[in-house]
C-alpha cells in the first residue's frame, strides 16, 4: 500500500486499467476485478520516479517521465510493467510538463523552460521524430489533448490567469513526420478556460463563463474557421467551468457565484437529432462532492474519469443515456499524511494534515490503528518536525509555538502524550535523537539555538 500525494494526471492503459502517479509510485485501477495495484519506479529499468503519465486505450501501453532533471521517458506494458522501449535523446530536455500519445504509433512530449518544444517520438522502437519550437506556457497546468482520428490534431492549452491555446498538426508520410502550426486566433478570442476533443474531430471550447462553443478547424488556409455556441451560460461561475467531450455530447461542471455554498453541479449535453444546426440541450445533472481539477472521456467505453480536488477519483458510469447515470468512487484519499515516522514493529507514526492529529498506521495494511479523535497537536502550535526514537515506541514533535511534544506509542491502539516543554516563544524547526537515543536534540535554525532533552 502506499498514501498518495494529490495526482494532476490520469491515464486509460488498455480498455481496463487507470493509472495514476505520485513520487516513486504508479497506481492502477481494473476495471475488471476493481483491485488497485501499486508498482515502485526505482531502478535502472523502471527508471527513477514516475510523473507525467500517458496511456494508449487500444493497447495496454503506458509512458512514464522519471522525476528528476534531464529525466528519460519510459515505455511499458501493462500488467507485467515490463519496459520494451525508451525515448531516444529524451533526457536531453531539463524536464517535462505532459505527455499524450496521438494516433497509434507516436507519442508527444512538451519540455520546459528554457527550451519550449513539443517532441514526437515513434513510441514501439523509441526512435525521435521531430520536433517544432512553441510559445512559453506556465507548465504547472499545461495539457497536451490529441484528436482522436485522422487528421491528427494536438492542442496545447494552459487554461491560468492567461487563457492561452496552441493548435498543431501531425502530417506522417512514410517515415517522414512533422508538426505545422494551426492558425488559432478565433480559438484564442475565445477566452478559453477547457478545451476537449470531440468523436467527430471537432474541438469544444469553454470560456470562463460556462459558454461552450464548436470549432471546425478547416486545414485550408484561405478559409475561416468555424465557430458555433452551442451551450448558452445561464449562471456567472465563481470557478473556471471544466468541459469534456463525451460520445457525442459534453459534461460541463460549473460552481455558480451567486451562493456561497451552492452546490457544484456536473450537466451532459448533446443533440437531440443529427441537425448540425441544433442547439445541444442538458440531458441529465447531477451534484459533485467536490469540483474536478480533471475530467477524461473514456475513448471506447461510456465512462468519465473524475480527479476531483479533495483528492478522491471517481468515475461517471453511462453518461451518454439519456438517465442519470452510476457513480463509482474509485479511490478516496482521505490519509493525507504531512509527516511520517517508523516505530518499532510494523508501525508509523503519522500526521494527519487536514486535521493535525497524531495517529499510528500499520504498515502492514495501511490502517490506521489509533482512534483519530485522540492526539490533536493544534493547541501546541503547528507542527514542523516529527521524529521517531531509534529503538523505543517514542514519537517526538516541535512546533512554531516552541514547544516539544513526547509521545508514547507501545500500544498503538492508545498512543498518549507523557511530556511537553515549552522552550521559547519563537518556532522550533530542528529535531533529532541522539544514536543511543538518551538525548533529544531540539534546534531553532534561524536564531542558532540548540536545546538538548
Amino acid at each position: 500500500w502506499a498514501s498518495f500525494g494529490k495526482c494532476r494526471d490520469v491515464a486509460f492503459v488498455g480498455r481496463d486499467a487507470i493509472a495514476t502517479v505520485s513520487g516513486v509510485y504508479a497506481r492502477f485501477f481494473d476495471w475488471i476485478t476493481g483491485e488497485t495495484r501499486i508498482e515502485r519506479f526505482e531502478g535502472r529499468e523502471r527508471g527513477d520516479g514516475a510523473s507525467c503519465v500517458a496511456g494508449l486505450s487500444i493497447a495496454p501501453i503506458f509512458s512514464l517521465v522519471e522525476r528528476k532533471s534531464n529525466p528519460r521517458i519510459l515505455i511499458f506494458v501493462y500488467p507485467s510493467i515490463r519496459r520494451i522501449a525508451r525515448c531516444a535523446r529524451s533526457e536531453e530536455a531539463n524536464g517535462y510538463a505532459c505527455c499524450a500519445f496521438a494516433g497509434t504509433e507516436y507519442l508527444l512530449g512538451q519540455t520546459i523552460f528554457p527550451d519550449f518544444r513539443i517532441v514526437v517520438w515513434h513510441w514501439k522502437t523509441g526512435e525521435w521524430m521531430t520536433t517544432i519550437d512553441v510559445t512559453m506556457m506556465s507548465h504547472d497546468h499545461l495539457i497536451l489533448t490529441c484528436s482522436p482520428d485522422s487528421p491528427l490534431l494536438v492542442a496545447r492549452h494552459s487554461p491560468n490567469n492567461r487563457p492561452t491555446v496552441s493548435i498543431y498538426r501531425l502530417l506522417i508520410c512514410s517515415k517522414i513526420v512533422r508538426l505545422f502550426p494551426v492558425e488559432t486566433n478565433t480559438i484564442s478570442d475565445l477566452e478559453p478556460v477547457s478545451l476537449s476533443w470531440s468523436t467527430g474531430g471537432t474541438l469544444l471550447v469553454c470560456d470562463r463563463l460556462g459558454n461552450v462553443s464548436t470549432v471546425e478547424l478547416d486545414l485550408d488556409e484561405t478559409r475561416e474557421q468555424r465557430v458555433r455556441r452551442i451551450i448558452e451560460s445561464l449562471v456567472r461561475p465563481r470557478r473556471k467551468p471544466v468541459l469534456v467531450a463525451h460520445r457525442g455530447g459534453a459534461m460541463l461542471v460549473v460552481a455558480p457565484s451567486d451562493e456561497t455554498n451552492a452546490e457544484i453541479r456536473a450537466t451532459f449535453f448533446k443533440k437531440r437529432t443529427t441537425d448540425r444546426e441544433e442547439n445541444w440541450r442538458p440531458i441529465w445533472t447531477i451534484s459533485l462532492s467536490s469540483y474536478p481539477n480533471r475530467m477524461v472521456s473514456h475513448p471506447r467505453d461510456d465512462k468519465i474519469v473524475l480527479l476531483a480536488e479533495n483528492g478522491e477519483m471517481y468515475a461517471i458510469i453511462g453518461p451518454s443515456r439519456d438517465c442519470v447515470p452510476r457513480f463509482e468512487l474509485i479511490t478516496r484519499w482521505d490519509n493525507d499524511y504531512a509527516m511520517i515516522a517508523r516505530l518499532p514493529g510494523s508501525y508509523l507514526g503519522a500526521l494527519s494534515r487536514p486535521t493535525g492529529r497524531l495517529v499510528i498506521v500499520d504498515t502492514a495494511t495501511g490502517n490506521v490503528v489509533s482512534p483519530m479523535n485522540r492526539l490533536l497537536l493544534k493547541h501546541h502550535g503547528k507542527v514542523t518536525r516529527l521524529v521517531s526514537h531509534p529503538s523505543l515506541p517514542i514519537l517526538a514533535t516541535c512546533s512554531v509555538a516552541g514547544n516539544c511534544v513526547i509521545v508514547e506509542a507501545s500500544t498503538p491502539s492508545s498512543p498518549r502524550i507523557v511530556n511537553c516543554v515549552h522552550l521559547q516563544r519563537e518556532p522550533l524547526d530542528r529535531l533529532k535523537f541522539s544514536e543511543g537515543g538518551r538525548l533529544l536534540g531540539v534546534g531553532a535554525s534561524r536564531l542558532g539555538r540548540l536545546f538538548l532533552l
